[in-house]
């Protein structure tokens, strides 16, 4: 099983993130998502909490390798979301899971947005994922999870830039929706 961990702190407000991780795709940063499809969204009646349920299509994640080791090749994975803001607590989680080739390797990634508690112009993101390859050849699982985890560290870098460009957006919508009312 391999491990990725990492925390980032960005310069806008929780709300503020929290609207640009919705409106994340699509973006020039992750031309691979091909769509995000809502599946349920509810507010829990006992926690108040907004909890969404997505169904995100890239372009296929398998490194060349081990798509002619496997003998094939996809032109589409698909992976769950589940996210829940917290409004009382000003945070939003996400978990995500890949439901394609979930039968060689799972990628279970989770992230949270929480108000930075010394300043509320500042969200605080952490990011874990777990990836793990399943199989009796210890050489390709180990394999496996590195290039898994190679790419999840490039997406990673370039899903920071994504939210960067979105919040980037809300603002010059902001701003125009001010001159537009004036």
């Amino acid at each position: 099983m391999k491990l990725f961990e990492a925390t980032h702190i960005f310069g806008h407000s929780w709300d503020k993130l929290t609207l640009a991780s919705f409106r994340k795709y699509p973006n020039p940063f992750s031309p691979h998502v091909v769509s995000v499809d809502v599946v349920n969204r509810y507010v829990d009646p006992a926690s108040g909490k907004l909890i969404t349920h997505r169904l995100v299509t890239m372009e296929s994640g398998l490194p060349g390798w081990l798509s002619r080791v496997m003998g094939f090749t996809a032109a589409h994975c698909h992976v769950h979301e589940t996210s829940e803001v917290d409004p009382t607590t000003q945070t939003m989680t996400l978990r995500t899971k890949n439901l394609s080739w979930s039968d060689l390797f799972t990628v279970e990634e989770m992230c949270q947005y929480a108000q930075d508690r010394n300043d509320a112009s500042r969200t605080v993101f952490t990011q874990e994922a777990r990836i793990h390859a399943f199989g009796s050849l210890a050489t390709l699982r180990s394999r496996i999870e590195g290039a898994m985890l190679d790419r999840f560290r490039s997406t990673a870098a370039k899903g920071k830039e994504a939210i960067e460009f979105v919040c980037e957006s809300l603002s010059l919508e902001q701003q125009e929706a001010t001159i537009s009312s004036a």
